[in-house]
Order: structure tokens, then sequence, then C-alpha cells
């Protein structure tokens, strides 16, 4: 396995820094936007809560909820200083989604904490522990109207670096 990583860091290098960040510029604003363009309108509301891991406020922590179904987007938020976060679905394609927030239903929340924090999908401080819902099983239900979820607590989580 190191020897792939290896490889895979060396092919990495011959790529110029400017084109990999378009790639994952590209990349991410592909995930968040979706695959199916056709997809129907749907109502979102309002979400904000709080997330703490080992007691203490999760800053620049991100946080996904993970629908059941395919046919709803996945709402995620970077969570403040303070622990706080509010939960935004594609709020730049105003054609689909004229306000930030999320379709009601129930909702797998997947917690990262990136390496860097403007890049959600880098490295996981927390080694992927809390972003699998078949390990981390934290379910919360989004309704209609404004949803200001209880409290999210990680406790015991170990950061690895």
């Amino acid at each position: 396995m190191t020897s792939l990583n290896s490889r895979r860091a060396l092919s990495f290098n011959k790529v110029p820094t400017i084109h990999w960040v378009t790639l994952c510029a590209l990349g991410f604003s592909t995930l968040l936007t979706g695959c199916n363009g056709n997809a129907e309108k749907k109502e979102v509301y309002s979400v904000s809560g709080t997330l703490l891991i080992n007691g203490k406020p999760a800053a620049d922590a991100w946080i996904t909820l993970a629908p059941d179904t395919e046919d709803v987007p996945a709402p995620m938020a970077r969570v403040d200083k303070e622990g706080l976060f509010q939960l935004t679905v594609y709020d730049q394609d105003i054609a689909k989604y004229p306000k930030p927030g999320n379709p009601a239903g129930e909702y797998h929340v997947l917690v990262r904490m990136p390496k860097d924090p403007s890049i959600p999908l880098s490295q996981d401080r927390l080694g992927g522990a809390f972003a699998n819902p078949e390990v981390f099983e934290h379910i919360v239900t989004i309704e209609a109207g404004e949803n200001t979820l209880d409290p999210i607590q990680i406790d015991n989580a170990k950061l690895l670096f």
C-alpha cells in the first residue's frame, strides 16, 4: 500500500498546482450541486445547531446531513469557533433552492474535522470515525419550519494530529 501511495504522490507532483486547485474546485462544486440537474425543487427549512467534540466547541469541523434517498440533497455546514452551525443546501443554486436550509426528512449526521478547514474533504483529524453512518449512528429529523437541533455531542473522540 505504501508503494501505491508513493506512486500516486509522484503523479500528483507532475501536475501544476493551479490545475489541481481548479480540478478540486470543480470536483467540490459538482459534489455540492449534485448530479441530477432535473431534480424536483423541494422546499427547504432553516436548520441550526451546536456541535461539541469531547465537551468543547468543534471549531472548523464540517457537519453533513446524509439523506436516505438520492432525490434529496445533503446539507452541510462549517462549524464556527463557538460550535454553532447553520446548515445549507446548495444556497448558490438559487433556481433550485431559493434560500439556505434543507428539505424535511430524516438524515444521518456525518462529522469531519479536516486538516485544512477550508477544504472539507481534506484529511480528517477524526480518522473518518464519524463520517460513516454505519459506525456513527446519529439521526436527526428536519421538519417544516425553523429547526434548532439538540446539541450534537461526540465524546471520547481521538484527534489524530
